[in-house]
């Protein structure tokens, strides 16, 4: 299986086999220090620009080309520390982008191609633990999708495909004991519903399969009824 992501001063690259993705784009910037206080031209239709609070702190600097964000835009904290990093090209998000605590630590990390989320995001809890990992193609949700609790146990496991809810979905007790488990068919729960409780005791099942015909059952009881009384009201010649 191959899964590669860089974004370097000469290439940027998602190669990643299960989500199907293979791009490869090359990267030309300038480079800049985005810890300068003052607009610059850098030549080449490139232009540095910083935006400031009210007390004259930077709170974001970023490269623009032809009036549209193009290169890096970083946000800073008021301390000017490093809060945030994205990359884009002609004004949309391109490449990876970061978040980060004031002690530097990485709160989400996603990648993006001409505006579009594509493959792997992660996402921490402020003291770095892992909070979810995720997947994306073309935008949507795909995939396998995962969040944590703190303590490092998983809490959710679900999947998707084309940014809908597809197959099993498993939702975890803190312990690990999985307290509720269902199965999605395009984003309509289906199959048995099982309900836990946290020493894994069953507590409930639902089965939507028999849910679902007793629905159109009473609905086409609905249906005939009325029409009989239609039939009724209809004067006759």
């Amino acid at each position: 299986m191959v899964r590669e992501y860089l974004y370097s001063s000469e290439e940027f690259k998602i190669e990643d086999s299960e989500l199907g993705i293979s791009f490869l784009d090359s990267v030309n910037l300038p480079k800049v220090d985005h810890t300068l206080d003052c607009n610059k031209d850098l030549g080449n239709e490139f232009s540095y620009q910083v935006v400031k609070d009210p007390e004259d702190v930077i709170t974001r600097s970023f490269t623009t080309k032809n009036d549209k964000i193009d290169g890096s835009l970083v946000f800073f904290f008021s301390n000017g520390k490093k809060k945030g990093q994205s990359h884009y090209k002609d004004g949309k998000l391109h490449g990876p982008s970061y978040f980060y605590s004031e002690e530097g630590l990485v709160i989400s990390e996603s990648w993006y191609i001409h505006g579009l989320q594509q493959g792997r995001s992660k996402q921490n809890y402020i003291g770095g633990e892992l909070y979810a990992s995720l997947q994306f193609l073309d935008g949507k949700q795909e995939g396998q999708q995962e969040y944590f609790y703190e303590n490092g146990q998983q809490k959710t496991l679900t999947f998707f495909k084309k940014g809908v809810l597809e197959g099993k979905s498993l939702l975890f007790f803190e312990n690990g004991v999985v307290f509720r488990e269902m199965t999605y068919e395009n984003g309509v729960r289906c199959g048995i519903e099982i309900l836990r409780s946290e020493d894994g005791a069953i507590k409930e099942e639902t089965d939507h399969e028999a849910l679902k015909k007793e629905a159109e059952q009473k609905l086409k009881e609905k249906e005939a009824k009325l029409k009989e009384e239609q039939e009724k009201a209809t004067p006759t010649s």
